[in-house]
């Protein structure tokens, strides 16, 4: 790992400094001016310590760990800012904030001297700091609280110093050592760093509401109602600035549902209607609207509905008011969402143990009919949005990208993209009328800038794999309408795109898998609906989980230098691919394992180390059992054992094994309980399966062939007399 200079810290901070006294020159007023120049008139320890503090996670530090090697006289520096005030002792107002952090031991130390019986010293953590918030009293611990800690003064001013150097404000300045360590990454900038609000109204107005939200986090329930009574006292500012607005809507939802969850009987429904009444987000005006209705006020309801259908401030909303519109007062009995899933094509069959590989179950299914299935879900749309604007997001200054650390620029974040560069995004579109041109333009903008961090997508080798199809087989207007979609809202369409980009004979389409007690979320409906829009052909397919003749099976038995896939190495596999019942191949090979086989192992398996002198080490046979098992459901008797070596050997030959899984232990014990023993060679006796040289892999792996076809013919027997009685 780096190696930082000893005065690092301090370093960073005068870096951190001149980004505001820069670019931010203009969002800081006379005190912060004032707090700065202060800062820098101190003397060298005094400002090593302040910064040290300034890096801690709490605005409470013992006074015992501020001695560091750059400082040579940590207590000097300490007297300083002691007489400067930018420390003091411990406050009154901080003494319960305090107690969260203490330990044990200081809660014991703390309490010593307590009138109230105290818990046993063995007790947990948790009974001490319960019977601290119940008897500590702050006037009986200030002795003993400022010989041990401190608090530092500044913290709401750090904490808009840092919103305004990384947009965030529960940010940390030990953010600048990460990224010196190699920690983080951050990326290059084009252009010159910027500030990331345009005025101070902007950026106080937002940072007030982003640290609002940050105290609520920390309020108790028992708490809420003097932090509203806090508010109250201190209105909510005036600013009309879209930003700020949106942080204030985003506060009052935060608030709206503190109080739906707390359990305080005064938090009513009528007490969260009226919190609910300040925010014009779409989540807060969905759920009072439903409150409302629940309440009564049912005119009131379907007239609001009416002016948000005829007008609506997000799809969001529009697709809420136009759903329960029709459910309220239509007598329509089922949502939108129901009625999409309900128009469904039929469900495609797929083996239960797809069941955490769904999509993957999916594209296999296709691909057995000869059709294209790519797993495009929300990677698609994010790579081609980032690609196509690339320049407009990242080396346009006017997107926001404000320094090294912004992943997301400004514009993506306030949900104003389009409304502020329309011009730009349009010209962009308009020089992309042509596939080609646009293959083009994806192509080069990735040759210059693969792997630069962004927060819009991911880069992998396979992305054009999945964005060329796209671009050549839709119409360029239906691709460049939900990129444009996009840049207008953002927020609500940079996900729940549908899973699938299936290519048939009939052309492209999208699908959405919802395999069984899967529900189709709101924003999935929104965003597929948009892509219905721009007039992409989408459909929902369901998932069944059954028997299914033309899925491939393929059975694997591995023989190995011992027993952990960490340490040993695989000495021989043997697979046979199973589809309808009946075995239709077979691939088996010894294996190289590059070191020593134990003489125990040999005695077992009867495979030597001058039998496997001249086999192929497992990378040159690595390509060959990838392809045997393609597509395929991976099976094993014990499967965890065979899956856990052939993984572990495929991540050595540079190889991904990422197949869904069937255990035929577990299967047997499932279908035929009771039987004396379930180990491969006892449960081949009992169930009259032929077992020649167990222990050598591909016997093995036909006889688990065998229970599995055993298995199966019974699942299905069971099923057929099921549907009869049905």
């Amino acid at each position: 790992m780096k190696t930082l200079p000893p005065t690092y810290y301090l370093d960073h901070f005068y870096e951190f400094l001149g980004y505001l006294e820069g670019p931010c020159a203009h969002l800081l007023n006379a005190a912060d001016k004032d707090f700065i120049a202060e800062f820098k008139a101190l003397s060298h320890d005094a400002q090593l310590v302040l910064v040290r503090i300034y890096n801690r996670q709490s605005v409470y530090v013992r006074r015992d760990s501020l001695s560091y090697e750059e400082i040579d006289n940590p207590r000097a520096g300490l007297n300083e800012l002691f007489a400067a005030g930018l420390v003091n002792d411990v406050s009154e107002t901080g003494f319960a904030r305090l107690l969260e952090q203490l330990n044990k031991a200081e809660l014991q130390s703390l309490l010593a001297e307590s009138p109230q019986k105290a818990p046993a010293k063995s007790a947990k953590k948790a009974l001490w700091f319960e019977f601290a918030q119940a008897h500590a009293v702050f006037s009986a611990s200030e002795d003993w609280l400022n010989e041990q800690y401190l608090e530092q003064q500044q913290e709401q001013r750090l904490a808009y110093f840092l919103f305004l150097y990384f947009g965030n404000v529960r940010a940390r300045l030990n953010q600048l050592s990460m990224r010196d360590l190699g920690v983080m990454r951050t990326r290059q900038l084009s252009h010159e760093a910027q500030a990331r609000f345009t005025s101070a109204d902007e950026a106080r107005g937002q940072f007030y509401y982003r640290w609002l939200g940050l105290s609520l986090k920390n309020t108790q329930d028992q708490a809420l109602d003097e932090f509203i009574a806090m508010l109250e006292e201190n209105p909510a500012t005036t600013n009309r600035i879209a930003s700020v607005l949106e942080a204030r809507d985003r506060f009052y939802w935060q608030l709206a549902k503190r109080l739906l969850q707390s359990p305080l009987e005064q938090h009513d429904d009528h007490y969260s209607i009226q919190i609910l009444k300040h925010s014009r987000a779409a989540d807060a005006v969905e759920k009072r609207l439903r409150l409302e209705y629940q309440q009564g006020w049912k005119e009131q309801v379907k007239s609001e509905l009416e002016a948000i259908i005829d007008d609506p401030d997000s799809e969001t909303l529009y697709v809420f008011a136009v759903d329960f519109y029709q459910r309220k007062f239509h007598r329509k009995r089922t949502s939108m969402l129901t009625d999409m899933l309900r128009d469904s094509s039929a469900p495609i069959p797929l083996d239960e143990a797809y069941v955490s590989h769904v999509e993957q179950g999916v594209c296999a299914y296709y691909e057995r009919q000869g059709i294209t299935a790519l797993r495009s879900e929300n990677v698609l749309w994010r790579a081609l949005f980032g690609l196509t604007f690339w320049p407009e997001l990242y080396q346009n200054p006017k997107a926001g990208v404000s320094n090294e650390f912004d992943w997301l620029p400004r514009l993506l974040k306030q949900n104003t993209f389009y409304a502020e560069l329309e011009h730009e995004i349009e010209a962009r579109l308009a020089q992309l009328q042509t596939p080609q041109q646009w293959l083009t333009h994806v192509l080069q903008v990735s040759t210059r800038h693969y792997g630069q961090v962004n927060g819009v997508f991911s880069w992998h080798q396979s992305l054009l794999e999945l964005i060329k199809p796209l671009l050549t087989q839709a119409p360029v207007v239906q691709t460049q309408a939900v990129l444009r979609a996009m840049a207008r809202d953002y927020h609500q369409l940079s996900d729940g795109f549908a899973d699938l980009m299936v290519l048939d004979e009939q052309g492209l389409r999208f699908e959405e898998i919802k395999a069984p007690g899967d529900s189709l979320r709101r924003n999935q409906l929104i965003t597929l609906q948009c892509l219905k829009k721009a007039g992409f052909e989408v459909a929902i397919r369901r998932v069944e989980w059954m028997y299914n003749p033309d899925q491939a099976y393929v059975v694997v038995d591995v023989e190995t230098t011992g027993g952990n896939h960490s340490s040993h190495r695989v000495t021989e596999v043997g697979m046979v691919k199973v589809i309808n019942g009946q075995v239709v191949d077979r691939w088996q090979s010894l294996v190289n394992p590059q070191r020593y086989i134990p003489a125990r192992i040999t005695e077992l398996t009867g495979i030597s180390n001058e039998m496997v002198a001249d086999a192929p080490v497992f990378e040159a046979v690595a390509e060959a059992i990838d392809e045997f098992c393609q597509d395929a459901i991976f099976v094993a008797h014990n499967v965890n054992f065979d899956y856990g070596f052939l993984k572990r050997e495929m991540e050595r030959a540079g190889r991904r094994l990422n197949l869904p899984k069937l255990c035929t232990v577990r299967m047997a014990r499932k279908q035929f309980p009771g039987l004396a023993s379930y180990s491969l060679g006892r449960l081949c006796e009992q169930l009259g399966i032929e077992l020649v040289r167990h222990h050598r892999a591909l016997d093995d792996a036909c006889a688990a062939a065998g229970i599995l076809r055993l298995v199966q013919q019974s699942q299905l027997q069971q099923n057929l007399i099921q549907q009869a009685r049905s």
